[in-house]
């Protein structure tokens, strides 16, 4: 078992990628970030433009490189893996 500390504040939601060893936190702190398990948990993006807490990442079913993210401040943001803006 791992655990590290990923966020500041607390974690809302995570997202598995699903063939990437990658998976995305949703935080209170209003980032997400991509932690890649093959490379030791490193965080390898923090993704930056919401102004409330993030409550919802999920994964494009059609292009796992992209990803949404629902928040607070109420929009919905497309990412894409690797683009720390929305």
């Amino acid at each position: 078992v791992v655990s590290f500390e990923a966020h500041p504040d607390y974690i809302r939601c995570l997202a598995v990628h699903p063939t990437a060893s990658i998976v995305l936190t949703g935080s209170d702190d209003m980032t997400i970030k991509a932690w890649d398990w093959d490379k030791q948990w490193k965080c390898i993006q923090v993704y930056e433009g919401h102004t409330h807490y993030i409550m919802n990442i999920t994964f494009n079913p059609k292009d796992a490189n992209t990803f949404a993210s629902a928040c607070l401040d109420r929009t919905v943001k497309m990412w894409s893996l690797g683009s720390g803006t929305a």
